[in-house]
């Protein structure tokens, strides 16, 4: 009776194990190609985005207060006309992460991959934008005078790098696809360029 229950919890394991395998052999051939590698890297500088410090304002006495991708993560509360519109920095930022989830699960669909990411690289120089714009008029509203910038601040433009990078890979991917068809096929092809 103890062997029968152990084999099937043993069965149910490797069903798991084995569904698992199979979503992972399925989305292997996306990681043949560079491009896949340039958007993954963009899709983890995003996502950094969320954990880590973007600036901090020193006042003249007690603790920074740092200001994150959703707002001012330790200090005082904002003027309710200026705080009121961070919910586009986390909200951009949600967007760029899940554009680019998406662009690396569609890796056999290039036309619609490129798209995403020509639209996706705007919204990272938006998001950076954004972030710029937050970071020079919080000492204003605050009366802070000196800030220090932190690494996270640049993760929007290096995103912005690494997704032209893969747009590139992309045309030069889709080219190759091109006229591997074309010598398939005789030189008969029915795609002009």
């Amino acid at each position: 009776m103890n062997c029968f229950w152990l084999f099937k919890g043993f069965a149910r394991w490797l069903s798991v194990v084995q569904i698992g395998l199979s979503l992972f052999l399925k989305f292997l051939p996306m990681f043949r190609y560079l491009h896949s590698y340039f958007l993954l890297a963009a899709l983890v500088l995003s996502s950094l985005l969320f954990t880590l410090p973007l600036i901090s304002y020193l006042p003249e006495t007690g603790e920074p207060i740092i200001f994150g991708l959703t707002g001012i993560v330790n200090g005082p509360e904002l003027p309710a006309s200026f705080s009121n519109n961070f919910w586009v920095l986390p909200f951009l930022g949600v967007v760029v992460v899940l554009l680019l989830v998406i662009m690396l699960l569609l890796w056999n669909r290039r036309n619609l991959q490129m798209r995403l990411a020509v639209f996706t690289a705007v919204l990272l120089l938006g998001l950076e934008g954004m972030m710029i714009f937050f970071a020079f008029q919080i000492p204003y509203v605050l009366k802070f005078s000196h800030r220090m910038f932190h690494v996270g601040i640049v993760f929007p433009l290096a995103g912005f790098l690494m997704v032209i990078l893969a747009i590139r890979g992309i045309h030069k991917t889709e080219l190759l696809e091109l006229t591997r068809n074309h010598f398939r096929t005789g030189g008969k092809s029915w795609i002009l360029l």
